[in-house]
């Protein structure tokens, strides 16, 4: 299961970097008539959130079908928010048999946390902030599992080994996360507590004027200012 927990992961990394992955896309008029089966596996292969789809309408009709498209599983983000709980439960009760896969695991996050969104997509009018949304919540979730197995031993010692890569991807999501996603930011800071404890900690020192700029730590929004500096 962790096989395929770890190949899940990198199909998504690979589709998160494309240069359209976060576009909107319109499906309400089809380029080419064909059966309705083929569109809509056709879409399904390019939708990763629930979009409207509206087909040609049949002869004789005057209003085309629409549907709901719902992505599938594999690459629904918030389905794949749920991947790092599972992974830690599994370990739990079956340590010895997934120590190896849960540590590939475990390097396939610190790829997917490395993950930005570039200023260019973000401009374009096309830009679908709620994709945008559940994705950095995903990156919220694979940080917490980056801590949680970050004290065992032998997981530190790979995220030490990658501690550039990881502490960038972590500064990134600060900077990146949307004003008004406060409880994503708010687990991302509670999260952090472990690792400035770390052996990490030499590492975070040399970033701290980025690290302490108020729009990696509590954002620019009034309602995550206001929110934040009460807690």
């Amino acid at each position: 299961m962790l096989q395929h927990f770890k190949q899940w992961i990198k199909c998504m990394c690979s589709c998160l970097v494309r240069p359209h992955t976060f576009d909107t896309i319109d499906l309400t008029h089809p380029a080419v008539q064909l059966p309705e089966e083929t569109v809509i596996e056709t879409y399904l292969q390019q939708c990763y959130y629930v979009q409207s789809v509206m087909l040609y309408p049949p002869s004789g009709a005057m209003d085309a079908p629409k549907y709901t498209l719902i992505p599938r599983a594999s690459q629904s983000l918030k389905t794949f928010q749920e991947i790092p709980m599972l992974v830690i439960f599994l370990y739990q009760h079956h340590k010895a048999g997934v120590q190896a896969e849960a540590m590939e695991f475990l390097l396939c996050c610190l790829d997917f946390l490395s993950i930005q969104i570039s200023s260019e997509q973000k401009s374009d009018e096309k830009y679908n902030k709620t994709l945008a949304d559940e994705f950095y919540t995903a990156q919220s979730k694979m940080l917490a599992y980056l801590s949680i197995m970050g004290k065992i031993r032998e997981f530190m010692e790979q995220i030490l080994a990658n501690g550039d890569r990881f502490i960038n991807g972590v500064l990134s999501l600060l900077e990146q996360c949307p004003a008004e996603l406060i409880v994503v930011r708010k687990d991302v800071l509670i999260t952090l507590k472990f690792f400035f404890i770390s052996d990490l900690r030499p590492k975070f020192i040399q970033l701290l004027p980025r690290l302490l700029s108020e729009v990696a730590l509590i954002g620019s929004g009034y309602t995550a200012v206001d929110h934040l500096r009460l807690e």
